[in-house]
């Protein structure tokens, strides 16, 4: 195999890949209008203005924190409430009950009313500590993990004042590389109708034993 076949064949090999990867994209993005495609967002934190995505996960992790504090607070006090609630529920009848005039055997089914809605309060009150002291450690975890925002906004700055300094030559390497990929297409397409041209033409007997013979000399 000569080296000028090897070399076309490596750059229709490129086109080839440049193609196929450009078909791999539209498939993931969903593109080409056939609906088979998934979704999928394929930006990493290397690609340009993938920092945003860790700011913007940052600042929403951040608010998620302040609302899952703010719900097991709320929750808490619904918890206390009723455990406060079932109290003084017991505490009316149990003083009714004691002061009535009902027979023993009926004021012990009474005060075994009173003695489950205890038991129930009990149950609550203690759940409404426990989250109370889960929201205390997510609190603490937070105040350690997340600064403030204006901390978050500096970094942001300091990312995007990186990339500035790479982006302009990364933007050279795509053009470059769009008009490389389009120089090899461009190139298989001239080959393929070279080929197609010289197939198509007829020759007699004698001028293929003439080209023969001029091949072999």
């Amino acid at each position: 195999m000569s080296s000028n076949q090897s070399s076309n064949e490596q750059l229709e090999g490129s086109s080839n890949s440049a193609t196929s990867n450009e078909a791999k994209a539209k498939e993931v993005g969903g593109g080409g209008g056939g609906g088979g495609g998934v979704a999928v967002a394929v930006k990493t934190f290397w690609d340009l203005d993938g920092y945003k995505e860790v700011i913007r996960r940052s600042t929403n992790s951040n608010i998620q924190l302040n609302n899952l504090k703010k719900m097991l607070s709320e929750r808490a006090q619904h918890e206390k409430a009723y455990a406060d609630s079932l109290k003084k529920w017991g505490d009316s009848w149990k003083r009714t009950t004691e002061l009535g005039t009902e027979e023993e055997s009926f004021k012990e089914a009474w005060m075994g009313f009173v003695r489950e809605a205890y038991a129930i309060r009990d149950v609550h009150e203690q759940m409404s500590v426990n989250l109370l002291q889960v929201r205390k450690r997510v609190s603490e975890w937070q105040t350690e993990n997340f600064k403030k925002s204006s901390h978050l906004k500096h970094i942001e700055k300091d990312f995007k004042t990186t990339q500035d300094k790479w982006v302009e030559r990364l933007n050279r390497v795509d053009h470059r590389q769009k008009k490389y990929y389009s120089a090899c297409k461009a190139e298989f397409t001239v080959k393929n109708s070279a080929k197609s041209q010289v197939s198509s033409l007829h020759f007699t007997s004698a001028q293929l034993n003439l080209r023969s013979t001029l091949n072999s000399e």
